[in-house]
């Protein structure tokens, strides 16, 4: 399995992509939804996650690439090495200025700091393998976004991740058991 990045500025359109993707059976982990769970006081960020969502979250068919919902993505720069490719949701300003308005109840100059606080989404998109341009309606974010799908289910990236990660595995036995072998003739030599 790869995995694949969503990110976006406020109120561009990543949930609605994000709710596209799982429609089409791609599983989607949402970073925010995640940061909020991990950091109760007290607790392990694993034993949360299982206690929270119990295997559901824990893919045991192995899809071929799982989808991450990052809103701050390119800004924490935390997750980049690990993904396969990024996807930007991107609209028109004004639009995004009238979204992030009706949905937070903010005034204009509210709506805009926040807006401007985060990395342009000129930036993003230039910094991304796949734009999606949520300026229009739903049914033409969807057609985007199922293009996009497609690519992505006919790629064999999954195969290179499980022939490296085969390769990790077989060095790190190997290694072990080198080890195993060195230490129990040093002993076997010592005694």
């Amino acid at each position: 399995m790869f995995l694949v990045g969503i990110t976006g500025g406020i109120a561009s359109g990543k949930s609605t992509t994000a709710n596209i993707f799982k429609h089409n059976q791609i599983p989607v982990i949402d970073a925010d939804v995640f940061a909020r769970l991990i950091v109760q006081p007290g607790q392990q960020a694993w034993k949360e996650i299982y206690d929270a969502f119990g295997n559901e979250v824990f893919f045991e068919d192995g899809h071929k690439f799982v989808a991450l919902d990052i809103p701050l993505l390119f800004e924490t720069g935390t997750l980049l090495p690990f993904l396969h490719k990024i996807i930007t949701v991107s609209c028109d300003q004004k639009i995004q200025m009238e979204r992030l308005m009706k949905r937070n109840g903010y005034n204009e100059e509210e709506a805009k700091q926040r807006i401007v606080s985060q990395m342009p989404l000129s930036e993003k998109c230039y910094r991304s393998h796949f734009v999606i341009d949520n300026s229009a309606t739903t049914d033409e974010t969807r057609k985007q976004v199922e293009k996009i799908v497609s690519h992505l289910q006919a790629s064999k990236h999954h195969i290179q991740v499980r022939i490296y990660l085969g390769i990790c595995l077989t060095i790190f036995c190997g290694l072990c058991g080198l080890f195993s072998f060195l230490g129990y003739k040093l002993f076997t030599y010592r005694s």
